[in-house]
């Protein structure tokens, strides 16, 4: 068994609550590292937030060469988008030609958020990613996050 990769992923406030409460079922990224069905992606919300709040497992990962064939597997897969993301992503890729979808497949979060200072103080070299990134080269942080637990 190939073993699961922890990455953490940036978002915006609002598109980082909706993938948690699950009104949003898959996210769309550049395609620069393909991610791998059952890696769990850490949400860390952006500035004014600025917090760890949950996390996602990867349930399948496509790297795609064109928006109209992400536009035809978004429908496949039954993607749920709220109009406001959708807008987002339109905008964003729509001439992109290396494009990431992750299908989403369960979602946790947590009891409480791990805010930015906090995570300082594990690491002071740390900085949340631009997109996403793997929590190897953070083996404290990584841990750290191992101790939350998630809203029932």
């Amino acid at each position: 068994m190939i073993p699961i990769t922890l990455y953490l992923m940036s978002f915006k406030p609002g598109f980082g609550y909706e993938i948690i409460s699950k009104q949003k079922t898959c996210e769309i990224r550049r395609c620069f590292s393909k991610l791998k069905p059952g890696d769990l992606v850490y949400v860390y919300v952006s500035s004014p937030v600025k917090s760890i709040i949950g996390y996602y497992i990867v349930d399948k990962a496509y790297c795609i060469d064109s928006f109209n064939k992400l536009e035809k597997l978004v429908k496949e897969l039954n993607c749920i988008f709220t109009q406001r993301n959708w807008n987002y992503v339109v905008g964003k890729y729509c001439s992109s030609n290396r494009i990431l979808l992750i299908k989403i497949r369960d979602t946790c979060r947590f009891e409480e958020e791990i805010g930015f200072d906090e995570l300082k103080t594990i690491n002071r070299f740390f900085q949340p990613p631009q997109s996403y990134f793997s929590l190897d080269k953070y083996p404290e942080i990584k841990e750290y996050l191992s101790r939350f637990k998630c809203i029932d």
